[in-house]
């Protein structure tokens, strides 16, 4: 997939549009003018509100109404996209149709991209304000790729290669690679866990369910009673002291260290940053130092990671904002958001 220009002329340029974060749990919506960071009556509802994307859209159009119409729309989407559509991993009755969204909602163009390809579209817009480290701070070497992964209802992966005036957005599902457990205790988990599923992803592991389901599995382990509901109790029980979710947190925290380290070994990163609502949730309880412990031990290229900056992104809106940053490429949307 190659990237564009970033003055690319955009005929659409000023034109009032619709941007889109829509996820397995909630989707997210606000007006957006394509190339500006400035976006506008953001409204956040959970999919179980309605049928469907077009009903969700509806919705936010008819409570949304002062700025007209929208002539364009990009929506990000927490799936693999293929000719302009996408069925969302993480909530299986949603397919996402740019083209018959179109039809059907009056819009001239709609566009669909992955979620945290959208992330990695906003990057560069990013200000120190909007990125927090993740241990000892240093600057994103934005010469080199920069890895992008998300956490929360599942693991996305994405990044952005830079290379003069353009800027290269990938897209992939490197959330569904293999789990790899790196100590015994992983792998006593792992061996607990992947029976319910015949293989186990790095998304069963990382993401908001796979706190829980580790957490669970620690506590058979340990023979402990495992009192936490859903991976917001976990993380609630840990910032009240419980041992148990502090160490299922720490574990957590080492395991996607280890797999943000893969990553950025495999695209020779100059940083990598981490979004998602999951980790906006356990921030307080997020174990910074085992993070870096499971993204800087690789052996003959630890020192190679030591040197890499993890980043927290605190922009409250990333998808959204890079799903802006993408409809200022309208003129080549097939190339930039079709895979």
């Amino acid at each position: 997939m190659r990237g564009d220009n970033l003055t690319h002329r955009n005929p659409l340029a000023g034109a009032p549009g619709l941007v889109g974060d829509i996820g397995g749990t909630n989707c997210r919506f606000a007006r957006a003018t394509a190339g500006s960071p400035d976006l506008v009556s953001i409204v956040s509802r959970a999919n179980a509100d309605f049928a469907g994307p077009r009903e969700a859209i509806q919705a936010y159009l008819a409570a949304n109404p002062a700025q007209g119409r929208p002539q364009w729309a990009v929506l990000a989407a927490a799936g693999p996209v293929r000719a302009n559509a996408v069925d969302l991993t993480n909530n299986t009755p949603w397919r996402i149709d740019g083209a018959a969204l179109a039809r059907e909602l009056g819009i001239a163009e709609v566009r669909i991209c992955n979620d945290l390809a959208a992330v990695a579209a906003a990057v560069p817009s990013l200000t120190e304000a909007d990125l927090a480290p993740v241990g000892a701070p240093q600057a994103l070497k934005q010469e080199l790729p920069i890895g992008v992964v998300g956490v929360g209802t599942g693991l996305g992966v994405s990044g952005v290669v830079f290379a003069e005036t353009e800027m290269v957005i990938l897209a992939g599902e490197g959330g569904h690679t293999t789990f790899a457990p790196t100590d015994p205790l992983q792998r006593a988990i792992a061996d607990r866990l992947a029976p319910q599923f015949g293989r186990l992803s790095n998304e069963r592991v990382l993401s908001g369910d796979g706190l829980h389901l580790l957490y669970g599995a620690l506590a058979e382990i340990e023979g402990a009673r495992a009192a936490a509901a859903s991976a917001r109790a976990v993380s609630e029980a840990a910032i009240g002291g419980d041992p148990l979710a502090r160490r299922a947190l720490a574990i957590f925290s080492e395991a996607l260290g280890a797999f943000c380290g893969d990553l950025a070994l495999t695209l020779g990163a100059g940083g990598l940053c981490l979004s998602g609502g999951m980790l906006k949730n356990m921030q307080d309880v997020f174990d910074a130092g085992a993070f870096r412990q499971g993204f800087e031990a690789k052996g003959r290229f630890a020192d190679d990671l030591h040197a890499v900056p993890t980043w927290h992104v605190r922009h409250p809106q990333p998808a959204l904002l890079g799903a802006a940053m993408m409809a200022a490429r309208l003129t080549n949307l097939p190339n930039v958001l079709r895979r």
